[in-house]
């Protein structure tokens, strides 16, 4: 900001000293007041935006790690494919678990039978309920094992959990993997989020209502929405995370792109001037000439928010001013002049 103020006010006293070489005013001769060329300026509403950098991240990122030991009997799907939700991944060989998948059925079929037996005669008064418990204990443990078995067998196919794109494959057929061994990692960048970081005076200006315009360094705009504002501040910062989420249904934005965030927090009554209207007072404050209803030239300070087309964006005045555009570089504050209007063309 020094910098840029430093580059105006260089800028205001060459142009001070160009026109005192160039610009030859004139004064009334009836009654020596000076004549300057004044232009009506009406304030406009402007956005007043928050601009803010971020990145683009997988809105899913999982690893699929193995259930079981055993060797990778068959793959179906390879880095950077597509997947659907349930699409079998990979198969580990089976070798004997379908075998023990049905004799744990056959044996909980056995434990039932046992288990009503000594039940029945336990009511007849033939049965101790020791022996009844030893038969409960032992059909639990049938179901057990049964319900292990049937998990067993299920866990020989890999699935994939979501709609996706594998980013990374970690198995090869033949090879064995044990159980906890990683296989896949599977991403979804539809819905695409944007993350970034906001002041602590910024977090107060946005709430998960508000659309968010996210460009890219390809130029292309997209419209967001926040999903998520961090509750707790990064410690080291003071920074808040926010995440966007946006529709990506064809795969454009890919997972750690740059983006420029802009939200919309409120509007403003800006004026747009020309820089050669800039004048330092004589405490080298920044401002405008203007003049007054009985024609009398007051200084403004003003507020530089942007520029805009070469022309400056600034806050400070009335909504409706009457500004000096030439002849500004030669009366004081508070000096009586003679005005001449001129175009609004935003000089």
């Amino acid at each position: 900001m020094e910098k840029f103020l430093y580059k105006i006010s260089s800028f205001i006293i060459i142009s001070t000293s160009l026109l005192l070489l160039s610009y030859s005013y004139v004064k009334a001769e009836e009654n020596n007041i000076t004549k300057v060329k004044v232009r009506n300026s009406v304030a406009s509403i402007y956005p007043v935006n928050i601009d803010v950098t971020g990145m683009s991240k997988a809105s899913k990122d999982t690893i699929i790690k193995s259930e079981i030991n055993g060797k990778i009997e068959k793959i179906f799907f390879h880095e950077g494919q597509k997947v659907k939700k349930g699409d079998i991944l990979a198969i580990i060989e089976e070798k004997d678990r379908k075998t023990y998948f049905e004799y744990t059925k056959k044996l909980l079929e056995q434990r039932e039978i046992e288990y009503n037996a000594a039940k029945s005669l336990e009511i007849k008064g033939y049965n101790s309920k020791v022996k009844l418990a030893s038969a409960r204990t032992n059909l639990e443990e049938a179901k057990n094992l049964l319900k292990q078995a049937e998990t067993n067998l299920n866990n020989l196919n890999i699935y994939a959990p979501y709609d996706g794109i594998i980013n990374l494959q970690m198995i090869e057929e033949g090879e064995f993997v044990r159980e906890g061994s990683n296989l896949y990692e599977i991403i979804s960048i539809n819905p695409i989020e944007i993350s970034a970081f906001l002041s602590e005076y910024e977090i107060t200006k946005i709430n998960k209502e508000k659309e968010v315009s996210v460009k890219f360094v390809n130029g292309k705009i997209y419209k967001g929405k926040i999903n998520y504002i961090s509750p707790k501040a990064d410690e080291k910062n003071r920074t808040f995370e926010i995440k966007v989420s946006i529709n990506n249904k064809n795969h454009e934005i890919l997972s750690g792109m740059s983006a420029s965030l802009r939200f919309l927090v409120g509007t403003r009554k800006l004026h747009k001037i020309s820089p050669s209207l800039l004048s330092l007072n004589d405490d080298g404050v920044l401002g405008v000439k203007i003049v007054d209803k009985d024609n009398i030239t007051r200084f403004i300070p003003i507020k530089i928010i942007s520029e805009e087309n070469k022309l400056m964006l600034i806050e400070g005045l009335n909504d409706e001013v009457t500004l000096i555009t030439v002849g500004h570089e030669f009366v004081r504050n508070g000096t009586k002049v003679e005005t001449i209007f001129m175009n609004n063309d935003g000089k």
